[in-house]
This record gives structure tokens, C-alpha cells and sequence, in this order.
């Protein structure tokens, strides 16, 4: 989890990001992150308090990976 207490980035200059867009995605009233990097569709689900959660979607299955 990243967010005001680790003070952790979650993007660098090092990211390859094509995208970003935010939706709140698991429809809990927070504007949730969506960004793709290098091919790779990542979620950064938004806990509160400026605290997200990455997860990182399988492309070659169906399904979420939470890391």
C-alpha cells in the first residue's frame, strides 16, 4: 500500500506510463487509479486517506493479481 504514511512513490521517472485514468472501480465511492505501463494494466485501488492498494491485472488469464 502506498500513500501519506509510507510517503513510498508509487511512479517514477522510470515508469513507462502510456495512461492514466481514474474510475471508481470497486464501486466503494472513491476515485480508484488505472494506469497502463509497459503493456500492463495496473490498478491503485484508493483505501482513504490518500492510501492506495496496487493491483495488477493478469493480461494473459482472466483475473486480478493483488501484489
Amino acid at each position: 500500500m502506498w500513500g501519506n504514511k509510507s510517503k513510498k512513490s508509487i511512479l517514477n521517472s522510470t515508469s513507462n506510463i502510456a495512461t492514466i485514468h481514474s474510475s471508481d472501480v470497486d464501486q466503494d465511492g472513491r476515485k480508484d487509479l488505472l494506469y497502463a505501463n509497459n503493456g500492463q494494466l495496473s490498478i491503485l485501488l484508493n483505501l482513504g486517506e490518500e492510501v492506495f492498494q496496487e493491483v495488477l491485472v493478469d493480461n494473459s488469464e482472466t483475473g486480478i493479481t493483488t501484489i
